[in-house]
């Protein structure tokens, strides 16, 4: 908990940075990435603080596993949405409705 809370709560924040007001530069998948990386970096650095490792000695292996967890999980949300979207379209508004009488 000690590593994980602090390095999820930073995790969330970049996600909400990059998906709202920078969306028009990152996708969903540059997103996910960038936040599971980031995760693994702050457990690191919380853990290298805490035992007095060195920092490369486990950073370029959770880097790359955060890429890796990172772009597996943009996928996943990626075609769950999609899934999600055949088996509950969306539905017309009254709005739009008229929009297309006309």
């Amino acid at each position: 908990l000690i590593y994980s809370l602090p390095a999820g709560i930073v995790a969330l924040a970049v996600s909400y940075l990059l998906l709202r007001p920078l969306s028009k530069f990152f996708s969903l998948t540059a997103a996910c990435t960038l936040a599971a990386v980031v995760h693994n970096l702050i457990q690191i650095s919380i853990f290298s603080a805490l035992t007095s490792t060195p920092l490369p000695l486990y950073a370029a292996l959770l880097t790359a596993m955060g890429a890796i967890s990172g772009v597996c999980c943009a996928l996943a949300s990626y075609y769950l949405c999609l899934a999600a979207s055949r088996i509950f379209p969306a539905k017309e508004n009254a709005a739009t409705k008229d929009n297309k009488d006309a």
